[in-house]
């Protein structure tokens, strides 16, 4: 097991900024998440059916806006109003828009945390290249925080 090293006040404050900027952006995408469920619940979802989202329409942010009808009629047999179609497909192509760049957000803040603590580690580029293999199978960002840590 490796000692923790004493990180300095600047590292410290960096991590921190990091952590609550990763954070928050985790937090916009739940609470996003839950919006878009709520509302497709409310509105798409015929009144006496179940009060949870099927787990394909739960991920309707990986779902193009013809697999989303596709489903929603399977699941709750039901169809979108024609004259309700057009706003639903941008209401839907905006949400998973924002998604996106949260993910994307949350990928960079993570790549920079796992950068300053390779510094931290004073880890060597093997060092870093085991940890890249291990982690690259489940995260696939890895690889490139070892490419600047080594700079």
């Amino acid at each position: 097991m490796l000692p923790i090293p004493a990180a300095t006040t600047e590292t410290q404050k960096t991590l921190f900024g990091l952590a609550e900027a990763t954070q928050s952006a985790a937090e916009a995408r739940r609470d996003l998440l839950a919006v878009v469920a709520r509302r497709i619940l409310t509105d798409l979802v015929p009144s006496g059916k179940s009060a949870k989202l099927s787990k394909s329409l739960a991920d309707w942010h990986r779902l193009d806006f013809k697999t989303f009808q596709a489903e929603l009629k399977k699941q709750y047999k039901t169809a979108i109003p024609l004259e309700d179609r057009d706003a639903w497909q941008a209401y839907l192509e905006k949400s998973r828009a924002r998604i996106t760049e949260l993910n994307a957000e949350i990928t960079r803040h993570e790549k920079v945390i796992d950068a300053e603590v390779y510094k931290l580690f004073k880890l060597t580029p093997e060092e870093i290249d085991l940890i890249e293999a291990g982690s690259a199978e489940g995260e696939g960002h890895s690889s490139e925080i070892g490419q600047r840590c080594r700079h």
